[in-house]
């Protein structure tokens, strides 16, 4: 009995010593956790892997750094750098192991080596008992192609050091420079019941660390369209319940009234908007479990609460009918994203339309396409090639001439001072779920991360004017009919279609056109296969 006793005693001291150990750990980690976030604002993504939201510039200050591309295929993966002992090496070779049992050939996926001096965004950053893990993330080089890697920093002897150690560990190979981060915008931000917060009259981004309620995600959101189910398991992680008893595992950032999700298996990155019990795509919704909270399309009552709030804060210049003079000035805005908005001559009768989603300002190929065609149909002999155009950046100063509230979003029109003789003109549309538009409490919010009126409150003028066309709702993105590739087919349609190629490779008589998500072969000039 007495044998039994000590062992029980000696029992109970030994998980007794474990479990302070454990917790003792946790706190170390934690507070190595905190240390981070106070030093480190992550830069934020978008679904196409740009910079959403800028965070702290690092500049790398060892040699050797191996990044591949962000256009590698899904399941590539990154190489894995490794800082230790004051020198830095590239798990290449586990990396290459990797792609070869995904049967992706590593030659086909454009890597850099970076050397000190050179500078990055961190995408991500993970704590773990043996060390920390940072996700780097480029700007585009000069054929427009990002890279990113990890760059691991295992804990000496598997013992967690201070955090002040630490951070003295990674300015030995990264420098931080908080800086030489770019100004964000003031956003809502969101308490853990996820209803706005009191605003905040200052424009100072905060830190994860700074603003950790509002950080925070929790509970379960059902799709209302593919029956996936998406769980927030901690203060950074998520799971995706997919149908036929999938998963998908991945962390997120809250950044204001956005959420972004990057996934574990392929760094792909997915942004949703919260909109109270809601996080909307522009193609779904998924909805909090237990929430009340139902989504709905535009009403005429939303609507009219929409516009109501437009009038209030905007006063619409009227200019002359061929050119940008003002004839009853309006209000002034001034841009703030960094995207910035082109607009073309008013000599174009159809507006250049750019459109608004995820935090960025979007016009690519297709959508320029589809206004040169109207533009054509409407003016012959008119292009984007005899059409001045200018692109109009953050701070700079723009007419508000008028606006359109549609099923699927708001429409902004703006017109500009002359330069050199020259009026320009075009419209940016806002683009929202038609399941489940935003309040217009939201509306203006989300107008308001691009641009700020000036004198949104200045009395119309008495002068008599004649009352503004319609304007006509343009197509969102997702409306437009995607480009088309077959055998056969040349490589001038195919880059009409898809635009130039990332990367280029010839092999003899075939040429290899690498795309993001596509890799497109010609053998003699002509389409041969697409993978």
């Amino acid at each position: 009995m007495k044998w039994a006793l000590w062992f029980r005693a000696f029992g109970l001291a030994v998980i007794a010593l474990t479990l302070v150990a454990a917790l003792t750990a946790q706190d170390d980690l934690a507070a190595i956790q905190q240390k981070l976030q106070q030093r480190i604002t992550l830069a934020t993504l978008d679904a196409n892997g740009e910079i959403v939201a800028a965070g702290s510039v690092v500049t790398l200050q060892k040699n050797s750094l191996q990044m591949c591309a962000t256009t590698a295929p899904p399941g590539a993966g990154a190489p894995a750098n490794t800082y230790k002992n004051g020198k830095l090496s590239a798990g290449m070779f586990l990396w290459n192991l990797n792609l070869g049992l995904l049967k992706i050939d590593a030659n086909t996926i454009p890597m850099h080596t970076y050397v000190t001096g050179d500078k990055f965004w961190i995408v991500g950053m993970n704590v773990k008992k043996n060390g920390i893990e940072l996700k780097l993330w480029t700007d585009p080089d000069s054929n427009n192609i990002r890279y990113w890697s990890w760059l691991e920093i295992p804990f000496e002897k598997k013992q967690i050091p201070l955090p002040d150690e630490l951070m003295n560990t990674i300015a030995e190979v990264l420098a931080v420079d908080n800086q030489a981060m770019q100004q964000t915008q003031n956003q809502p931000t969101w308490d853990q019941g996820r209803q706005p917060a009191q605003e905040n009259d200052s424009t100072t981004a905060t830190t994860p660390a700074e603003n950790d309620q509002q950080a925070v995600m929790s509970g379960k959101y059902d799709s209302n369209k593919s029956g996936a189910q998406l769980i927030f398991v901690s203060n950074s992680t998520f799971v995706m319940l997919l149908p036929g008893s999938k998963q998908a595992h991945g962390r997120y950032v809250v950044n204001g009234n956005m959420l972004m999700l990057t996934f574990d298996a392929n760094g792909v990155t997915t942004n949703l908007r919260i909109q109270g019990d809601l996080l909307v795509e522009i193609n779904d919704v998924w909805i909090r479990k237990g929430s009340t909270q139902v989504p709905h399309a535009l009403d005429d009552t939303l609507k009219a609460e929409v516009q109501s709030m437009l009038n209030a804060q905007f006063t619409k210049t009227v200019t002359k009918p061929d050119n940008c003079e003002i004839v009853t000035p309006g209000s002034t805005v001034h841009l703030q994203s960094q995207d910035g908005i082109l607009l073309a001559s008013t000599v174009a009768k159809y507006p250049l339309t750019s459109f608004y989603a995820n935090g960025h300002i979007l016009l690519n190929a297709n959508m320029k396409d589809a206004w040169e065609k109207e533009l054509s149909a409407r003016q012959p002999g008119k292009n984007a090639t005899n059409i001045p155009q200018r692109k109009f950046m953050a701070d700079e100063r723009l007419w508000f001439t008028d606006y359109g509230v549609f099923p699927k979003g708001v429409v902004l029109q703006f017109c500009s001072d002359t330069y050199d003789g020259i009026g320009y003109a075009g419209q940016l549309y806002f683009v929202f779920s038609q399941e489940a538009f935003p309040s217009a409490d939201e509306v203006m919010k989300t107008i308001a991360e691009v641009v700020i009126v000036e004198n949104g409150n200045q009395q119309a003028s008495s002068v008599a004017t004649a009352p503004m066309p319609e304007i006509a709702p343009p197509p969102p993105p997702a409306d437009a009919p995607p480009p088309t590739i077959s055998l056969g087919q040349t490589m001038s349609q195919v880059t009409a279609a898809f635009g130039d190629p990332l990367k280029m490779a010839r092999l003899g008589v075939k040429t290899i056109f690498y795309y993001k998500d596509m890799k497109v072969t010609f053998t003699n000039g002509k389409v041969s296969n697409v993978e």
